[in-house]
């Protein structure tokens, strides 16, 4: 049986080795900064094209990044291997820091449980998190023309907040954490026509169906309903909110049979 997760991460469209927008400039920039002063080596889980551990390497950390996509690990700099989070191969308190940013949000519940384990077992002293903050997953989502299958495009499986991140690990507490780009949020008028009166699938050209590694994907209508919608969202005022969230970890009483 074909693994279509896997398939999206292949698709050479997600990592191209451009230089990350201002937007992501900023999430990479913020995560880094939580650092702390005492980390030498480094782990990367899911790496993805090494924005963070190419960035890191450059300024003198020993890095290592892993990700499952070959088309990702083209473009990282560092020492890299073709590797799953859900399955680290590697010794216990293997690196100071391990980094996970932007990813527990796309994994299926058994690699999350296993890749959260694996953090907490290879780390000897912190782990960084970063994820989307309180993400909408309807507001990603697409349709598959083929069979139907209504999924988000972007694979996210899952919102974090600030309660979330206090219960991710055992054996590491939360030390310190941070909001990353400040934007404006979606007003109820606009939820209410796009989730309510037909503008509710959005177009995505790296959408691939789950269930049957389909690419064509849903294609906007656009009708009165859809005009409402984008009109609201430049003359209805809107809340701030945080895009990302970010948080260090710090190890505590740690055992390992």
């Amino acid at each position: 049986m074909v693994d279509y997760d896997k398939e999206y991460y292949k698709q050479p469209g997600l990592w191209n080795g451009s230089p990350p927008s201002k937007i992501a400039l900023e999430r990479i920039n913020k995560t880094i900064s939580l650092i702390p002063k005492d980390v030498k080596t480094v782990l990367e889980v899911g790496c993805g094209g090494g924005n963070i551990v190419n960035t890191l390497q450059e300024r003198g950390f020993d890095c290592f990044g892993i990700d499952v996509s070959e088309e990702g690990l083209k473009y990282v700099k560092c020492k890299k291997k073709l590797m799953s989070g859900g399955n680290l191969d590697f010794k216990d308190n293997s690196f100071d820091l391990v980094i996970c940013s932007d990813v527990l949000e796309h994994l299926s519940l058994d690699v999350y449980k296993k890749t959260l384990d694996g953090l907490e077992r290879v780390s000897k002293k912190y782990i960084l998190i970063t994820t989307p903050y309180k993400q909408c997953l309807r507001k990603g989502f697409t349709k598959c023309q083929n069979c139907e299958t209504t999924y988000n495009a972007n694979r996210d499986l899952r919102s974090f907040d600030e309660n979330s991140y206090k219960t991710l690990f055992t054996n590491f507490n939360l030390e310190k954490l941070i909001y990353i780009n400040r934007e404006r949020k979606q007003n109820w008028f606009e939820k209410f026509l796009r989730y309510r009166l037909g503008n509710f699938y959005i177009e995505s050209n790296i959408a691939l169906c789950p269930a049957c590694g389909c690419k064509s994907n849903y294609k906007q209508k656009y009708n009165l309903f859809s005009s409402l919608s984008a009109l609201s969202y430049r003359i209805m005022p809107r809340r701030k909110k945080a895009r990302w969230i970010s948080g260090i970890y710090k190890i505590q009483n740690k055992t390992y049979k």
